[in-house]
């Protein structure tokens, strides 16, 4: 017969807020949260072909912030063929004129699956080809003037080589047995190419594959939608179309003992250059450590820490309790011109007094009620079982207050 024994579990939720707070064993804990991305129309939203809007630009930020994504450009990326690595950012440049045509970066996208709490890791590539754009940019030329650039078949470029009249004419290829003709005498073509060197920047270029492997890999990924139709949009009092998208993510905290002895390897390694301790506080407590009774007991430093000094002085009174009065000089008496001024002038406002507390108004009652007569006094109390003044309820002191009175004559 085999027993099963049955293992407690343990959770924090809030369904209110709304966060949810799971054990995962010895190795601590996952904090769930969801948070509301707003996307805006034009800015995080791009759409090439209406009515569809594509997360783009900023919005793809949104959404790995959201996510508590990490993403990283690659410096070395796995090669699925060689069984190699690959470097992550690559480069293709122009054989003739040097100039960088083609950038790939690989990037790697790290996550939890907001319904399982899995972890996720994704690597895309991001591609920016500068020399489709410039080619894209040159061939706009061509429908306009036909001395500045034409898109030609193979033979009329044949014999346009073959005559000295179009020695200032570059050719490349197009299309299908087609090719761009370029005047690069004339400043059209000049200024587009000034453009393409300043698009091929490696900074620039890099920081675009960046982007465009992040959104590939969140696509690829299927956490959140990427894609929205107008008639799902909102708009604000300011006139912008938005819409409202709900993400939920998992962050993983190592538990205390996995911490501390992060930071006892850490000392090891680094020999007795340097001291730390670790010791938690109410901000990062363990939502699942349960609460005992009385002071957390806590470590002691060690021994070749300096017991810092204690300063019996820094706890006594600036100023003594009681302290002889001093004598105030009288002045004489202003003549009239001051004393006109000093009419003149508004008088400070003195704080008001602290008004006394219903039971010593009572007491106060009472005292002059009795006066000297301590007998009555000690015989009421008595009566009403009360050892002194002090001991006694406002509703007591009023009683005592009435049966002095009566007993005394005084109505």
């Amino acid at each position: 017969m085999t027993a099963i024994a049955k293992r407690p579990e343990r959770f924090v939720a809030n369904l209110y807020n709304p966060r949810i707070a799971v054990k995962l064993g010895d190795e601590g804990f996952a904090h769930q949260a969801c948070e509301w991305v707003r996307l805006f129309a034009d800015v995080d939203l791009y759409s090439a072909k209406q009515p569809n809007y594509e997360v783009w630009g900023p919005g793809v930020a949104k959404f790995c912030k959201a996510l508590g994504a990490r993403v990283t450009p690659l410096v070395a990326s796995p090669d699925p063929v060689a069984n190699d690595l690959k470097p992550g950012f690559r480069c293709t440049y122009d054989e003739q004129s040097g100039v960088l045509i083609k950038v790939e970066q690989d990037v790697l996208l790290e996550c939890r699956h907001p319904k399982t709490g899995s972890p996720i890791h994704i690597l895309a590539t991001g591609e920016v080809d500068v020399w489709h754009a410039y080619l894209a940019d040159m061939a706009k030329l061509a429908g306009g003037r036909a001395d500045v650039a034409q898109i030609v078949t193979s033979k009329v470029k044949a014999r346009m080589e073959e005559g000295d009249e179009h020695d200032t004419w570059v050719f490349y290829p197009y299309s299908f047995g087609t090719w761009l003709a370029l005047n690069v005498s004339k400043p059209a073509v000049q200024d587009n190419q000034r453009k393409l060197r300043e698009m091929a920047r490696p900074d620039k270029v890099r920081g675009f594959a960046t982007s465009k492997g992040a959104r590939l890999a969140l696509k690829q990924s299927n956490l959140v939608p990427m894609r929205f139709t107008r008639n799902s949009f909102l708009e604000d009092p300011a006139g912008r179309q938005y819409i409202d998208v709900p993400v939920i993510c998992w962050v993983a905290y190592d538990s205390r003992e996995r911490m501390q002895d992060a930071i006892d390897d850490m000392l090891e390694r680094q020999g007795g250059a340097i001291e730390a301790t670790w010791e938690a506080v109410a901000d990062d407590a363990d939502p699942f450590e349960q609460e005992e009774e009385g002071e957390p007991e806590r470590e002691a430093l060690a021994d070749s820490v300096p017991a810092i000094a204690q300063d019996d002085t820094l706890h006594e009174d600036a100023i003594p309790a009681e302290r002889p009065r001093e004598k105030v000089k009288v002045s004489p008496t202003p003549s009239e011109p001051v004393q006109r001024e000093q009419k003149a002038m508004p008088k400070a406002r003195q704080p008001a007094a602290p008004e006394d507390t219903p039971c010593e108004q009572l007491i106060t009652q009472i005292e002059r009620a009795v006066g000297d007569d301590d007998e009555t006094l000690n015989a009421i109390l008595a009566a009403f079982n009360v050892d002194g003044l002090g001991d006694a309820s406002a509703e007591t002191l009023q009683d005592i207050l009435t049966e002095i009175r009566a007993t005394l004559g005084q109505g």
